[in-house]
């Protein structure tokens, strides 16, 4: 794929919580995919790559049968909310850096998401 950053939008920033011995300050990117562009899904980053509608996606998170981590899953929950690709790529609301933190739940120890 050849880089528009011209196209690119900055969706969210996640960052692992305090508590974990190995964080990550992620990046969520949006982009329409120009015309002729062909995406390969070459990448070292999944093991495996393809087109599908984020309810089928989410549908099959509940199942079991993908694996997401939560922000990823809160990403394609915005993408299935949005009324075209579109549409989802252009409304750019602030970008606040979002950092769940560990709080007391109804059984034990649960992820609370704050936004910063």
């Amino acid at each position: 794929l050849g880089l528009r950053s011209d196209l690119i939008v900055a969706k969210a920033h996640w960052v692992t919580p305090v508590i974990e011995p190995r964080r990550y300050d992620t990046w969520f990117f949006a982009a329409l995919m120009p015309p002729f562009q062909v995406a390969d899904g070459e990448t070292t980053e999944a093991d495996q790559a393809g087109w599908v509608v984020p309810e089928e996606l989410l549908r099959e998170y509940a199942a079991g049968s993908a694996l997401m981590l939560p922000p990823t899953v809160i990403c394609v929950e915005e993408i299935r909310e949005a009324p075209s690709a579109a549409d989802f790529v252009v409304h750019s609301p602030s970008l606040p850096l979002v950092m769940p933190e560990v709080v007391a739940g109804p059984s034990g120890a649960a992820m609370e998401i704050v936004e910063r």
